[in-house]
């Protein structure tokens, strides 16, 4: 006879129900297998964005330095040695913080230039599902110099045959394509920026003279 108080959390119940499976992907989560098989994944995305988008003239074709990235070859340049980018994140499903993919908009801008920046986005930014704007988030939440983007959530691309690598790929590359769309509206932004910026240092220099 079963007893009334033999009753476990539902959640917890499910974990024992599939307790060897929960113990192989806390070793792999853990180890150094997941971390290898996540660059091979982000090469192989680079690869699928490489064929897949109609990359615009001037822009660098897709590149793996962490995250993946694409970007102009000079025209969204900031001082520093840097650039603002479109930033494809594929991080551990695992990750204490990003625990989903997405696609960004990186702008290494110091603080005031960032704050005035991020501000101007607000127009542009897409308000459909998913898409996240730092003004509209939750303080931390967002990433002060990933002010704009989209997730794509993992659990929306497995069903019950496994994971749909290729539908999620193409996901991410209609993503990219979403950003593309908006070079014309950030190169405007870009330059009305550093109009400003240039504009401020010419009322310090008379001030100092």
């Amino acid at each position: 006879m079963e007893s009334s108080q033999a009753v476990l959390p539902e959640r917890l119940a499910v974990i024992l129900k599939n307790a060897r499976a929960v113990r192989e992907v806390c070793d792999y989560t853990a180890g150094d297998d997941i971390g290898e098989d996540l660059t091979g994944a982000r090469q192989a995305l680079v690869r699928y964005l490489c064929q897949s988008l109609r990359i615009p003239e001037g822009w660098r074709r897709p590149y793996l330095e962490g995250n993946i990235w694409l970007h102009p070859e000079r025209k969204w340049n900031v001082p520093g040695k840097d650039t603002i980018a479109i930033a494809v994140c594929l991080p551990s499903p695992a990750d204490e913080y990003d625990q989903d993919a997405s696609v960004n908009l990186y702008v290494p801008l110091s603080r005031k230039p960032l704050e005035r920046f991020t501000e101007s986005l607000r127009p542009i930014v897409p308000r459909g599902k998913d898409w996240v704007y730092i003004r509209d988030s939750e303080p931390g939440e967002v990433s002060l110099n990933f002010p704009m983007g989209k997730w794509i959530r993992y659990e929306n691309y497995a069903d019950s045959t496994g994971f749909n690598t290729a539908t999620f790929f193409q996901a991410i590359t209609d993503t990219v394509g979403e950003f593309l769309k908006l070079e014309a509206e950030i190169d405007r932004l870009i330059k009305k920026a550093k109009a400003t910026q240039s504009g401020g240092q010419a009322r310090r220099k008379r001030k100092s003279l």
